[in-house]
């Protein structure tokens, strides 16, 4: 420590000296704090940051930790499902960087495996759990609620804040359950009668029942028979894509369709394809995804608000860091509504339900 202040404070001297302003001015510069913006201000720092390059200045992170006993690091807790991560992580982490960034503060991520959690060995977690380096903890789970390891987590006295999980408080996720209710209102409102809901996957998250219920809170306020089908209902042989080119090809067909995720609009698609309908001539879709694009479609899209989801857990999280005693309520945002290529009024005339 000795050594860091030795090195450390003829560097701020010589820089406030050179620029004629005070150490203090230096320090904030070096320390990440914003300037107000007007032009001298602007100018001054831009000229500290200089002077502090030729010098080959680098504040010390370790030295400021010992002084504030902050680390200005945020831990990200990641799942084992890997294969989520391509969908989601992009716009999560733009909004984490950035609501961070505000505040001078960085992000770290670490992988927790189910067993590890259960195993509590200290050689088994990961070293974000292990050792006391960052300065509060997200958490952005698929499947059941890691319960033991949010319990570890609070036993440390660390803030929390969880992503993509629904539990009592201090939580932040996709409103599911409005986003499904408004896909198929939007269907009701150009006309549509026979709206259907879907999902092929299989997983146990609390989006499966929240989508459905919103789905099915539409339909019986319009007084419209609901048409669920999830792959777990479904016969297993042939499949999804099967039962539905079967269920496309009678009269009376389903003209629009909610679907789950961008894997079961692919799937309606390529029923539609195989019972002859187009799309959206014949059949309407409206995917829930966190991108807009499917193959050479602009497929509808309930659009998943992950950054905005990641800068409010941030912001959240940096207020439970302040005062660990805050606790926040639930928040729900709402998807985007996207039309795209294939949501349109339903065909005419109208078949017989």
């Amino acid at each position: 420590m000795d050594k860091t202040r030795k090195t450390v404070v003829p560097i701020l001297d010589q820089i406030a000296q050179e620029l004629g302003v005070s150490k203090k001015t230096v320090s904030r510069v070096l320390g990440g704090k914003r300037s107000p913006v007007y032009h001298k201000a602007t100018e001054r720092s831009r000229q500290i940051l200089e002077i502090a390059r030729r010098l080959k200045y680098r504040p010390n992170a370790a030295a400021k930790a010992v002084v504030t006993g902050k680390f200005h690091c945020v831990t990200l807790l990641l799942s084992p499902l890997r294969e989520e991560y391509s969908v989601i992580m992009p716009g999560l982490l733009d909004g984490m960087y950035d609501g961070l960034a505000e505040q001078n503060y960085h992000l770290m991520m670490a992988r927790v495996e189910e067993t590890e959690i259960q195993m509590q060995a200290p050689h088994s977690l990961p070293k974000a759990l292990r050792e006391n380096m960052s300065d509060g903890f997200l958490i952005n789970y698929f499947g059941k609620t890691p319960d033991r390891l949010i319990e570890l987590i609070k036993s440390y006295d660390n803030p929390l804040i969880c992503v993509n999980l629904k539990n009592d408080a201090d939580c932040v996720y996709p409103d599911d359950i409005g986003g499904a209710r408004q896909a198929t209102e939007h269907f009701i409102r150009l006309g549509h009668r026979g709206i259907a809901y879907a999902r092929c996957q299989q997983h146990d998250h609390y989006s499966n029942r929240d989508r459905r219920q919103g789905y099915l809170q539409a339909v019986g306020a319009a007084g419209i028979m609901p048409q669920v089908f999830e792959a777990e209902s479904l016969p297993p042989n042939g499949g999804m894509e099967a039962h539905l080119t079967d269920l496309f090809k009678r009269p009376g067909h389903p003209t629009a369709v909610v679907c789950y995720d961008s894997d079961t609009s692919a799937v309606i698609l390529a029923a539609a394809g195989r019972a002859g309908l187009q799309v959206p001539r014949d059949i309407s879709l409206l995917q829930f995804a966190a991108y807009k694009k499917l193959a050479d479609w602009r497929v509808g899209t309930m659009l998943l608000p992950w950054q905005q989801i990641g800068t409010t857990a941030v912001r959240e999280l940096l207020a439970k860091i302040e005062d660990p005693r805050r606790t926040f309520p639930p928040v729900a945002i709402m998807p985007e509504l996207q039309e795209w290529n294939t949501v349109a009024r339903p065909p005419s005339p109208f078949p017989p339900q």
